[in-house]
Parts: C-alpha cells; sequence; structure tokens
C-alpha cells in the first residue's frame, strides 16, 4: 500500500509538472491593424521561449515586440525585449521563468515599427487575466511521456489497471462461475448487455 501511495505522489506531481510546460495566449489587433494571432510561451530550463505569430504587419518592415508589467489594458514598462516581428513571426528567449510570466502580470505587445513605436498593433496578456481566459489546456507531447513513466511504474509493481466490476447480472452468475467481487476470482468479467 505504501508503495501505491508513492506512486500516486509521483503521478501527481508529473502531471501538475507537465501542465505547465507551455502557454498559448490571444494576441489580439490593436489600433485597427488586424494584427491578430497567438504568443506561445514555452518553459526553457529556468528560461521563457516567446513565439510570436500574428498576421503579417507592412511587408518588410521589422516590428519591435516585448514583454510588458501590466495588462494589454494597462501597459506598465519594458520587461523583456524580444525579437522585432517580421512577417508576423518572432522567435526570442527571456531570462524569466514560465511561472514567474504567470503568476503576475505581463502582456507580450507588438509596436508599429521603430518608428511609430508609441503605437502598439497587437497585444497578448501572459499573467492571470491570460489564465482565466484559456479555454483549454495545451496537450501533446508531455501527456504521452506522462502515460510512458505512469505505465513503466505500474509495470514494476505488477499492478494492473482493469475496468472496476459492477454488481452480478443474476443471469450471468449462474453457470457455476463465481460472482464479481466474491474474492475466489482474480479477473472480473465483462459482459455485453443484451
Amino acid at each position: 500500500m505504501k508503495n501505491l501511495s508513492v506512486l500516486v505522489a509521483v503521478v501527481l506531481l508529473l502531471a501538475t509538472a507537465t501542465a505547465a510546460l507551455a502557454l498559448d495566449a490571444t494576441m489580439k489587433a490593436q489600433n485597427n491593424s488586424g494584427q491578430d494571432g497567438k504568443v506561445t510561451l514555452t518553459v526553457q530550463g529556468d528560461r521563457t521561449r516567446v513565439v510570436i505569430d500574428i498576421r503579417p504587419g507592412a511587408a518588410g518592415l521589422a516590428q519591435p515586440a516585448h514583454v510588458h508589467e501590466g495588462t494589454c489594458a494597462s501597459l506598465g514598462k519594458v520587461a523583456f525585449p524580444l525579437k522585432s516581428v517580421e512577417n508576423g513571426k518572432s522567435d526570442s528567449v527571456v531570462d524569466v521563468s514560465l511561472a514567474t510570466l504567470q503568476s503576475r502580470q505581463f502582456a507580450v505587445n507588438v509596436h508599429k515599427s521603430t518608428q511609430e513605436i508609441a503605437i502598439a498593433t497587437s497585444c497578448g496578456d501572459t499573467g492571470p487575466a491570460a489564465l482565466a481566459t484559456t479555454a483549454l489546456p495545451r496537450t501533446g507531447g508531455p501527456s504521452l511521456i506522462l502515460l510512458a513513466l505512469v505505465g513503466g511504474m505500474l509495470a514494476g509493481t505488477g499492478l494492473v489497471l482493469r475496468p472496476s466490476c459492477r454488481a452480478p447480472d443474476p443471469a450471468a452468475a449462474s453457470g457455476g462461475r463465481p460472482a464479481c467481487g466474491s474474492g475466489r476470482t482474480s479477473r472480473c468479467p465483462i459482459r455485453r448487455r443484451t
């Protein structure tokens, strides 16, 4: 029983850790720019990769981008500079953990140009404001890793996950077979209802 408790604790810890490996936030167009899209923040050790993917602005024009303190509704000072957005895309790594970017109010902001830096064209909240509006968690690779780890742990313990039994159908109990949960069988028969 102690091994099972340790296994459950490890699984919960892994599930918590993998749930926060990435965050997708919506980038909303500002000042009628039409530059909607998304920003993806991904754990890179104790740093965070920030990938902006928005509708492109003017061809060949580099658009400065930053992580600002505050929210899109109330931008504060620049916290972390990002690579400029070109053709709607930017890929940067910043010296801050994803957990910090999620726990405090930050926003990713794209500006019209270096000459018109005061004009924002796209913005996305990454802190608690973003978490409140995210409909579904990011899924994919980490869950497969978690399943493989859990499967490996269970294989080592001799435990096998099986469907739980329902109370036996009186008609199914006839024929000399032991009833499900009677202790006289290690497997529970699974039958289709007719």
